[in-house]
């Protein structure tokens, strides 16, 4: 609770001042490698997977690219970037894993799992299960790969 009071000034100075803030890489972060096997296919940029990116806009959630500008804040207007940034995908046949980066007050790396749908030709072949994890991104992974399941967080 104090952290949170502490940080109720800086999110006032920010609206006061319209302070956007807008950032290529989330401050301190180091992904590491997961070695997940031959199934799955570890993906770096958003744009080398599509049906990815189309899902998270079916789902009107705004993402960028890796290295692109982001929010790092809470704090938007019309024009603002995304406040989400593509991290890193490991995909398989049936679910792929998403990392990416919430900018925001409860900021941090998100781990979603996405999984597959064959009933749809033309279309988003992923689809958010609703399973989002926090935390270190490999042990959320194989959390999320091992059948845990998580709903009730922000996307």
């Amino acid at each position: 609770m104090l952290i949170l009071l502490a940080a109720l000034p800086l999110v006032s100075l920010a609206l006061a001042q319209g302070g956007i803030e807008v950032v290529r890489r989330p401050p301190s972060l180091t992904l590491p490698i997961c070695r997940l096997g031959k199934q799955y296919r570890r993906v770096e940029r958003l744009n080398a997977a599509p049906a990815i990116a189309d899902e998270f806009a079916r789902q009107h959630l705004r993402i960028a690219e890796r290295d692109a500008p982001f929010r790092l804040n809470d704090v938007a207007a019309a024009t603002s970037p995304p406040e989400r940034q593509f991290l890193r995908a490991y995909m398989g046949r049936q679910e792929t894993i998403v990392w990416y980066y919430l900018g925001g007050l409860v900021g941090g790396v998100r781990v979603v799992r996405l999984i597959g749908d064959d009933r749809f030709t033309g279309g988003a072949r992923w689809h958010l299960s609703g399973d989002i994890l926090l935390g270190p991104p490999c042990v959320a992974t194989r959390a999320l790969l091992a059948g845990v399941r998580s709903t009730g967080q922000q996307f």
